[in-house]
């Protein structure tokens, strides 16, 4: 469980210095764009990185696991839709 717990700390921190926002925005309930981006961010990566499903991100973060699902699609969705920008 140490291990996990350091994963989580590390994503947790290096997402809110990418993003530039405080980790209580992070796990806030601000629409703000930049925030949610972060937030998708550190939802993917927790699940990818550090192994962590979609209902123990969703409890993490004060939310319903098909929230945090919803996010994950849609954010690969933004990332196919902006390479298709790119190669025009």
């Amino acid at each position: 469980m140490g291990k996990t717990v350091t994963g989580i700390r590390q994503v947790i921190t290096e997402v809110c210095d990418e993003f530039v926002v405080d980790p209580a925005e992070l796990v806030g309930r601000s629409r703000e764009k930049l925030i949610m981006q972060a937030r998708k961010e550190a939802y993917r990566r927790l699940n990818e990185e550090v192994g962590l499903s979609t209902y123990i991100i969703a409890r993490l973060f004060g939310r319903d696991h098909s929230s945090v699902s919803r996010a994950q699609r849609s954010y690969g969705q933004k990332e196919v839709s902006d390479v298709r920008l790119r190669d025009f």
